[in-house]
């Protein structure tokens, strides 16, 4: 297994727990340091710029991700359906 492997699980694992509305903010965070790790790893050797590295859209997310972590998943979540409230 390799780390693009490990890679696409937590983006999928991620991706269902913002959609759905469970456990947001950790997922959150979880996906912003992956987004950050990704850049680093795959986009910062060849280069500082992002739109020449190819690294804009690992920046994106990573940004998208820290407005989750900061709002949470909102009313129409799972969670604050069933919990009345965020856990994390």
């Amino acid at each position: 297994m390799s780390l693009a492997w490990f890679a696409g699980l937590i983006e999928v694992a991620v991706g269902i727990a913002v959609l759905i509305g469970i456990f947001t903010r950790l997922a959150a965070i979880v996906g912003f340091i992956e987004m950050l790790m990704a850049y680093f790893m795959a986009h910062f050797p060849t280069g500082l710029n992002p739109l020449l590295n190819g690294g804009e859209l690992a920046l994106m997310f990573a940004v998208a991700f820290l407005i989750i972590f900061r709002y949470g998943a909102g009313k129409l979540s799972l969670e604050k359906k069933y919990c009345n409230m965020e856990r994390f």
